[in-house]
């Protein structure tokens, strides 16, 4: 939002120029004046003819925020769906890479008299395909398209009618309606899919002592020193990891000899996530977040403490390039780098190396 009213805009990096793409006026004429926008995410189709709104519901009984606008007639023109499933509340969705089709995941908790986990929306026709069903997938945490196996690949929490406490990650075929597992962590906090197929992952371990977790946390002001070597005798295990998963031919982990696994980076006194690997290769960026605790089960980064850096892959050499982000993007080709501020009020662009 700003005060000329505009609340979506597309700016020409090179000449500078910039035009409202999305007017708070189109908002307010298709949610309503009462729309909450605190919790609002945006997310571009791959071929930048739709843009998705969505924010989880407000309140018990407030519906969810979901919406596609086609952005390819002139205006903002909200795209109808017509027929999903009765009490079935959008959560987490995906784009293809066709332009065709978004795929949505039930909001977890907030659909008890639908059955139906995962669904396809079509954009030409506004018409649902349920996927699968609660007793196979729930509580999905995010999804993720995979163009060269023609799948999904889905954290989630409920798997074949097991709920641990760790989480899952798991592939769907869309060509053969095959759900498979591929993995597993106490929590993933950021998943890419490569042009390749490969899955670039953020995981968090539990960090265990006589067998028993330690569910608490306490955050402390950020250090940028390596962590002091442990007490002689004394272990320590990989709290957070950023790995990259290699798949086969038809979307399964890879077994035998070659690991499907790549350790990228590993945290003993920080967490490591939301991680983006460039289709080249050469470099990965990710967030951090640095604290002294031993043993850590969940991580809330507190503001202005989460670091965005950017490591060379022939290298492994790390730099830091923004204290304080909340989220970053690359740009499809790869020459710019844009984060955005803790708390929300602007975005720094940074130039990639070529």
């Amino acid at each position: 939002m700003n005060p000329n009213g505009a609340i979506v805009w597309l700016h020409n990096i090179g000449s500078g120029e910039r035009r409202k793409l999305v007017t708070a006026r189109d908002l307010a004429r298709i949610f309503g004046a009462d729309a909450n926008w605190s919790e609002l995410r945006l997310s571009l189709s791959p071929h930048r003819r739709y843009l998705s709104f969505y924010a989880p519901p407000a309140g018990p009984l407030a519906p969810a925020l979901f919406k596609v606008l086609d952005l390819g007639k002139g205006r903002a023109t909200p795209v109808s769906f017509t027929k999903l499933p009765p009490g079935f509340i959008p959560g987490v969705h995906a784009w293809d890479n066709t332009g065709k089709y978004v795929y949505v995941a039930a909001r977890e908790y907030m659909s008890p008299e639908s059955d139906i986990s995962l669904g396809r929306l079509s954009l030409e026709t506004g018409t649902f395909l349920g996927l699968t069903r609660k007793s196979d997938l729930d509580l999905i945490q995010s999804l993720n398209y995979d163009p060269a196996h023609n799948a999904l690949i889905i954290v989630s929490r409920g798997y074949k009618g097991a709920y641990p406490r760790q989480e899952f990650l798991l592939s769907y075929s869309l060509t053969t309606n095959e759900l498979a597992q591929l993995g597993g962590a106490y929590l993933f906090r950021g998943i890419q899919v490569t042009v390749g197929g490969e899955i670039l992952a953020a995981t968090l371990n539990p960090q265990k002592s006589e067998g028993e977790f330690f569910p608490g946390f306490l955050m402390v002001a950020p250090e940028m020193h390596p962590p002091q070597t442990p007490e002689e005798g004394k272990a320590e295990r990989l709290i957070s990891q950023i790995i990259l998963i290699r798949q086969d031919s038809e979307g399964r982990g890879k077994k035998g000899e070659d690991s499907p696994e790549v350790l990228l980076t590993g945290q003993l006194r920080g967490f490591d996530f939301n991680p983006y690997l460039s289709p080249d290769g050469r470099f990965m960026a990710f967030l951090r977040l640095f604290y002294r605790l031993p043993y850590a089960v969940e991580v809330h980064p507190p503001p202005n403490e989460a670091f965005l850096f950017l490591q060379e892959r022939d290298s492994a050499q790390e730099f830091m390039v923004m204290q304080g982000a909340d989220r970053f993007q690359v740009s499809p080709g790869e020459h710019y780098l844009a984060a955005r501020s803790s708390d929300g009020t602007h975005l720094e662009l940074f130039e990639l190396p070529r």
